[in-house]
C-alpha cells in the first residue's frame, strides 16, 4: 500500500512476532506513537492563533477513517489491481495506487469536509489542519505493518514514512485553504497541492522500493524538499493572515512555483549524484534527468514577469 512496507525492510522475519506483552506494548507504542507526536508538534508549532484541541482532534480521527477505508480497499481490491500489467509496475504503485489514491483521498476531506469547521478561519489554518489529517491517516496505516512488521519496521517507518504523509498533508493543506478563502486566481490552483504531493509521495516510494535501504539517502533528500517547500506555504500563509487585505505581498503562487523548482531540482541532482556512485546506467537515470528539467522550468517560470503564476493571487 504505501512507502517502506514495500521495501526489503518491510519484509517479515522471525523475530517480527511479538514474544510477550512487553514486546506487543512496544510494538503499539512505535506504531502510534509517531503519527501522535507530530500532530502535536504541529498543533504546538501553530503559535498565532492556535486551533482548538476538540477541532484537531475531530481532523485526526478523520485521518483514521480514510485509512480505514483506504487499507479495506487495498485488501479487497490489491490483489486484482496488481494483476493487470499497467498496474504492477513500481512506477505505477509508486505514484498512481499509492501516491495518487491516498493524497487524493486526503485531499477530498480536507477540500469538502474539514474546511466546514468552523475553526477553520485562516490561510495558516490549511497546513496545520492537513498535516493532522495525514497523521492520523498515517497512524492508522502504521498499526496494519508494524504489528506484523516488528519494531525495525517501525522505526524506519517513524523516520520515513511518519514524516512524509504529514508534510504533505500540510502541503495540500496550504492550497486547500487558498482555494477555500477564494486567494486563487484559477481554478487549476486547486489541485496544485493535491499534484505537488502525489509527486512527492510518488518519488519516495519508487525510491524506497527500488533498492531499500541503498536509497535511504535519496528518500531523506526527498523529505528535505518537502519540508522546505511546506515551511515556505506557512510562512507565506502566515504572513497574508497577519497583513489582513493584503494578501497579494506574499506572493503565495509565485512563492510556491519557486520552491517547487528548487525542490525538484534538488531531488533530482541528489538522485543523479547517488546513481552516478553506484554506477547506474540506462533507464535508471530517466527519473533524476525528469526532476532536475521539471525543477529548472519551474524555477524559470517563476522568475518570468507577468507570467499566469504572477497572477496567483
Amino acid at each position: 500500500m504505501s512507502e517502506v512496507d514495500r521495501s526489503g525492510c518491510g519484509r517479515q522475519s522471525e523475530n517480527a512476532k511479538p514474544g510477550g506483552i512487553m514486546q506487543l506494548i512496544g510494538l503499539l507504542l512505535i506504531a502510534i506513537g509517531p503519527g501522535i507526536l507530530l500532530a502535536i508538534y504541529v498543533w504546538r508549532r501553530d503559535i498565532l492563533r492556535p486551533e482548538p484541541w476538540i477541532a484537531l482532534h475531530l481532523t485526526f480521527w478523520c485521518g483514521v477513517v480514510i485509512g480505514v477505508v483506504l487499507v479495506s480497499f487495498w485488501s479487497l481490491a490489491g490483489p486484482g489491481l496488481r494483476a493487470f500489467p499497467i498496474l504492477s509496475g513500481p512506477v505505477t504503485q509508486a505514484f498512481l495506487l499509492a501516491g495518487l489514491l491516498e493524497e487524493g483521498a486526503k485531499y477530498a476531506a480536507l477540500r469538502f469536509l474539514i474546511v466546514r469547521l468552523r475553526d477553520f478561519d485562516e490561510l495558516s489554518d490549511g497546513p496545520v489542519y492537513g498535516a493532522v489529517l495525514a497523521a492520523g491517516f498515517a497512524t492508522l496505516e502504521n498499526l496494519f505493518f508494524v504489528l506484523p512488521g516488528g519494531l525495525d519496521l517501525g522505526f524506519a517507518r517513524a523516520a520515513l514514512s511518519i514524516p512524509l504523509h504529514v508534510g504533505c498533508g500540510a502541503l495540500s493543506g496550504a492550497w486547500v485553504a487558498r482555494a477555500h478563502f477564494g486567494l486563487s486566481g484559477s481554478s487549476k490552483a486547486m489541485v496544485y497541492g493535491l499534484l505537488a504531493a502525489s509527486l512527492f509521495h510518488g518519488v519516495f516510494n519508487l525510491a524506497v522500493s527500488l533498492d531499500f535501504p541503498r536509497f535511504v539517502p535519496l528518500a531523506f533528500m526527498v523529505l528535505v524538499a518537502l519540508a522546505f517547500l511546506v515551511l515556505g506555504l506557512v510562512h507565506s500563509a502566515r504572513r497574508a493572515d497577519q497583513v489582513r487585505g493584503a494578501a497579494r505581498e506574499a506572493r503565495p503562487g509565485k512563492i510556491f512555483i519557486f520552491e517547487m523548482g528548487l525542490a525538484l531540482s534538488f531531488i533530482g541532482i541528489g538522485a543523479g549524484l547517488q546513481f552516478y556512485q553506484w554506477n547506474r546506467t540506462g533507464t535508471e537515470w530517466i527519473l533524476p534527468m525528469l526532476l532536475t528539467v521539471a525543477g529548472l522550468l519551474a524555477l524559470a517560470a517563476s522568475t518570468r514577469k507577468g507570467s499566469g503564476f504572477d497572477r496567483m493571487q
